[in-house]
């Protein structure tokens, strides 16, 4: 799920008091389900997420190479269930669609050769997160040069020291002891003000001694460091992604010092003080000047690309010829957050392994159905990608849509629904709009209805009403369901693993998704947004009287 800035963040989600379905009604209506709906399994839900959640994925991040890998495996997957590609047009001027639709981003990357040798040519890291000094960047920065080891020296201590010629090392503490415990929000503000903070403190200190870069390292990168790094610092592997395009937001933010910066931790940490003549103990030291023997050879290089992030659509055509050139619309985000500075894949089994899992399981569904079981108005199946970087790919096909989008009825979205947690227990599944929103709509009010008949209550999801991606339907006039849970423990960390996601959990919101489409692309009328309500089944709530 794309992320906010953490203050917005605290707002505690509430349960919603709701009149009761008519359940005999909900569950006679699964009971009619065709029996595709019953192909949707917690097994195979589990066996694609395995796949798309694995460190061959590389984190997924947008426009890299995971992010297409997962792309290829999600567009392979919707050619087995039969699916009409209906992304970008392969000729312009001709009718014939593939399955990806690209818009343009940029890769701002740091090059291979970048990091810290010993004197032989030794590469002595692997990981790392650079800090880039802008003056510096488009043409690379290189030296060659004693280091020095400074340990926890701060500003004062360096008032006197002439660093020019000099590559500097210097130590900062990271806490760990709270890491299990910190919640995302917790850990991003608390990373962009402590751990970035004392990071560019020492960054400046070292400009200040004339120092031209400089070399930041810590015994392990600790939570907060982590949860900050994978939106502020560029390594290898993490480029600073980059839209081309308008009509979205970019949630990246730059972490720049006044000097080329490197900060590395455990073995990479260990490898610099090694080829100094230093061992672990080093990590404690107070104020030092400890002169390295042999030269050190400090490069940074980075380039920029210009490449195509992906979204992926497929479409099942509706059986009734007036009505098919309608859709539903089924979306789920493939993306996540790429890699940490540590080398670990930010794997993203929940945020959003989940939702793109159940969206394979639905594309799957709906091509099993029977040819008079299909629905009368067409369904899309799209996955897109830049969700985390803003919302960046639904909002470029709201914006160019391979499908009418006056002919679009309704969105579907599904993001993270994998997860219990106090916010939303195992038989709870937070949705927006509720029925306090000004866009409740009947599509909203027949997924309360139905939730029922899959042991299901519904929270209030509004806070999330902007955070994903439906939200680009959503501004465009067409009726949005959003399904998810909530944010965890290991929301956007490196924990985010497959063995933690309750399948059939998943497997219950995935049927009720299904069967939620299937009744409203078969309706007569199209869904339609009918303001705030006193309940999920009540009345619509009075209007504010003028003063």
């Amino acid at each position: 799920m794309h992320a906010r800035t953490p203050l917005l963040l605290l707002v505690l989600a509430t349960f919603l008091s709701a009149q009761a379905p008519d359940l005999d009604a909900a569950a006679k209506a699964r009971a009619a389900a065709p029996a595709a709906l019953q192909s949707i399994t917690a097994k195979d839900l589990a066996a694609h997420l395995k796949e798309l959640a694995s460190d061959a994925y590389q984190g997924r991040l947008t426009g890299t190479a995971g992010q297409q890998k997962a792309a290829d495996y999600i567009l392979n997957h919707f050619k087995r269930c039969g699916l009409e590609p209906f992304g970008d047009l392969v000729e312009e001027g001709k009718e014939e669609r593939g399955w990806l639709q690209r818009y343009p981003v940029t890769l701002r990357s740091v090059t291979s050769d970048s990091g810290v040798q010993s004197a032989a040519g030794k590469a002595l890291t692997q990981h790392g997160a650079w800090a880039l000094a802008r003056d510096q960047v488009a043409n690379g920065f290189a030296l060659d040069a004693k280091a020095v080891w400074l340990g926890a020296s701060k500003k004062s201590d360096l008032e006197k020291k002439n660093l020019a010629d000099r590559i500097p090392v210097i130590s900062v503490a990271m806490d760990t002891s709270g890491d299990e415990k910190m919640d995302v929000n917790a850990a991003m503000m608390r990373g962009m003000t402590r751990e970035f903070g004392s990071v560019r403190e020492k960054a400046n200190a070292l400009h200040a001694a004339g120092a031209r870069c400089g070399i930041v390292v810590t015994r392990q990168f600790n939570k907060a460091f982590l949860s900050c790094a994978n939106m502020m610092a560029v390594y290898p592997g993490k480029p600073e992604v980059r839209l081309k395009t308008g009509g979205a937001m970019g949630m990246q933010m730059s972490f720049t010092a006044k000097i080329p910066l490197l900060v590395v931790a455990a073995e990479d940490a260990l490898a610099v003080l090694s080829a100094m003549g230093l061992d672990e103990n080093a990590f404690d030291a107070g104020a030092v000047f400890v002169e390295s023997k042999e030269n050190l050879k400090f490069a940074l290089n980075s380039e920029d690309v210009e490449c195509h992030a992906t979204n992926v659509v497929g479409v099942l055509r509706g059986r009734d010829p007036t009505l098919a050139p309608e859709a539903l619309v089924f979306s789920a985000h493939m993306d996540h957050v790429g890699l940490a500075p540590d080398g670990q894949a930010f794997n993203g089994a929940d945020d959003n392994g989940s939702g793109t899992s159940t969206l394979l399981e639905l594309a799957e569904a709906a091509s099993k159905l029977a040819p008079d079981e299909r629905p009368k108005r067409s369904l899309i199946f799209l996955s897109v990608s830049g969700e985390e970087l803003g919302l960046w790919g639904s909002s470029f096909y709201a914006e160019h849509p391979t499908w009418p989008l006056e002919k679009l009825v309704a969105n579907i979205n599904i993001d993270m629904i994998g997860r219990s947690t106090a916010a939303v227990p195992a038989d709870v599944i937070s949705v927006t709009p509720t029925f306090r929103h000004a866009k409740y709509s009947t599509l909203a009010k027949d997924a309360a209805f139905l939730g029922s008949a899959f042991n299901l209550k519904l929270t209030n999801g509004d806070r999330f009403y902007s955070r994903s991606d439906h939200f680009n339907f959503a501004r465009k006039g067409v009726p949005v369901v959003f399904f998810c849970d909530d944010e965890h423990i290991d929301y956007h960390m490196t924990t985010d693993d497959p063995e933690k996601i309750e399948v059939a959990k998943v497997e219950r919101i995935a049927q009720l998704a299904f069967l939620l489409g299937l009744r409203t692309a078969d309706a007569a009328d199209r869904p339609a947004t009918i303001g705030a309500h006193t309940d999920w089944f009540g009345e619509p709530k009075p209007a504010k009287s003028g003063k």
